[in-house]
């Protein structure tokens, strides 16, 4: 990988720092964005020589301690002795470099790598952890570091399988080697982003074509592919009713079932060919609203590889209340500008692509619920919806 001045303006300042810190750059928090890039560059090209200083290394980056650990494994240091040769562009290039042989000595040698899958969740500091229980973090958690995340062109909701090592002294679980995405080889899925088909970059097309159940009785309902569909019935309210949908929609479709609010007694429903992912009664806020979104982005990744998909919610004012509430110290019922947004921008996932690629939103909601929500849903949000039953 070669690195020129475009490619470290596209860089996060903070991510930029460390690596000029790294590569030798005296005091980099001091210097502005273009004048660190041409001091790193300097040194890269070997016309400046590396600040050392054996004593004492610079202040160390603002990420969270585990993963600068990580990443100070994957990005060469400066030469903290004799640095009269200039730094070793190469030593850059390699450490980032997809393959990174040279971590070897950094890994447990007594544990033998476990193949691992997950999803994968991006971080906004362009790294990433991979989701092995599902699509809240949990202690299983896999690092995938951003490199191999710009290398393969990886995308938030990606199921990933790969070699999993764990990092010493800091008992640390990463992924070094991916070898599948979404149950394709590396070979077969393609270098990288530029090949793959971009959901959220596709038109949308009228939806028109009902869903098909495999029990005429709940094909009654009108439910329409690539749509967003919400069912108000109170008897429909319930997870036994929800799921006997996703099993009448299971043999023609790729079925996700998003059970909020999940009873301890809920955690271990299993239906064949029904992706079910429960987020508990107890559960934080920001996992509620960040484990749908993740969600979310999981079936997009698969309506991106031909398949046609339905998500299905258990009941959409759970999900408003946390985005209500997020930020919040105090809990509100009242409704924020921006929770109503983002509940809107999140139902318009439903997208109707093509007779093959659809993305088909079933949203159920018991109206037991505070009279402002519940007047919220009935008259401003049931609005949003192609299909409402009542």
């Amino acid at each position: 990988m070669i690195y020129n001045y475009n490619k470290f303006q596209t860089m996060r300042i903070h991510e930029l720092r460390d690596m000029a810190r790294h590569i030798g750059v005296k005091s980099p928090t001091s210097l502005s964005k273009s004048v660190m890039i041409k001091k790193m560059l300097a040194i890269l090209d070997g016309k400046d020589k590396p600040y050392c200083n054996a004593a004492k290394q610079g202040r160390p980056p603002k990420n969270n301690t585990k993963v600068k650990e990580i990443v100070d494994i994957f990005v060469p240091k400066k030469e903290p002795e004799d640095c009269r040769g200039g730094y070793d562009n190469n030593r850059l290039t390699d450490a980032f470099s997809f393959s990174v042989n040279s971590m070897e000595e950094t890994y447990d040698a007594s544990a033998v790598a476990q193949e691992k899958s997950g999803y994968l969740d991006i971080k906004p500091e362009g790294y990433g952890f991979i989701y092995c229980n599902g699509i809240v973090s949990s202690s299983d958690d896999i690092f995938l570091h951003i490199t191999q995340i710009k290398h393969l062109g990886l995308k938030q909701g990606d199921k990933l399988c790969g070699e999993v090592r764990v990092l010493k002294p800091q008992d640390l679980k990463v992924m070094s080697k991916v070898t599948s995405i979404n149950n394709k080889s590396i070979a077969e899925y393609g270098a990288g982003a530029e090949d793959r088909f971009n959901f959220d970059q596709s038109t949308y097309a009228i939806p028109t074509t009902r869903l098909k159940f495999d029990d005429a009785q709940l094909a009654e309902c009108g439910f329409l592919e690539g749509a967003r569909n919400f069912n108000l019935r109170a008897e429909d309210n319930n997870l036994e009713t929800i799921l006997n949908y996703a099993k009448a929609l299971s043999s023609n479709y790729e079925v996700f079932v998003l059970n909020l609010n999940a009873k301890p007694e809920e955690e271990n429903l299993l239906i064949d060919n029904v992706n079910i992912y429960n987020i508990n009664f107890n559960a934080k806020l920001v996992e509620v609203a960040e484990g749908s979104n993740l969600l979310v982005e999981v079936c997009k990744r698969r309506v991106e590889d031909g398949k046609e998909v339905v998500l299905i919610i258990n009941n959409i004012s759970v999900l408003l209340n946390a985005f209500n509430n997020i930020n919040q110290e105090i809990y509100s019922t009242t409704l924020s500008s921006r929770a109503i947004e983002n509940i809107k921008n999140y139902i318009m996932c439903a997208k109707n692509i093509s007779e093959n690629q659809t993305l088909t939103l079933v949203a159920f909601q018991n109206l037991n619920i505070q009279p402002n929500i519940k007047d919220f849903i009935l008259i401003d949000f049931a609005t949003m919806f192609n299909v409402v039953v009542s």
